[in-house]
């Protein structure tokens, strides 16, 4: 399969009120991040130490990952991870 064909995941706002998101890199502390209403192109940039301090994680082991958080296309709190590999 051609991975570059593939469409790319969407994300939405979900029955209880949280938004999905990925992730899709840090720089310093901006976490470039796709919601329902950013996409990679124009990502939202949000605090990578809070969805650190959130997740109970390191900062560098924030991009890559898709999470869930309450909020609205002008802010994002509350991160959850979706899949936590340490469980």
């Amino acid at each position: 399969m051609d991975w570059f064909m593939k469409p790319a995941r969407t994300y939405s706002v979900r029955d209880d009120g949280r938004v999905e998101l990925r992730v899709i890199l840090t720089v310093g502390d901006d976490a470039h991040v796709v919601t329902p209403w950013h996409s990679a192109r124009r990502p939202m940039i949000v605090s990578a130490a809070e969805i650190a301090l959130d997740c109970d994680m390191p900062v560098n082991e924030v991009p890559g990952r898709e999470l869930t958080a309450d909020g609205d296309q002008n802010g994002l709190h509350d991160f959850r991870l979706v899949h936590d590999p340490r469980l």
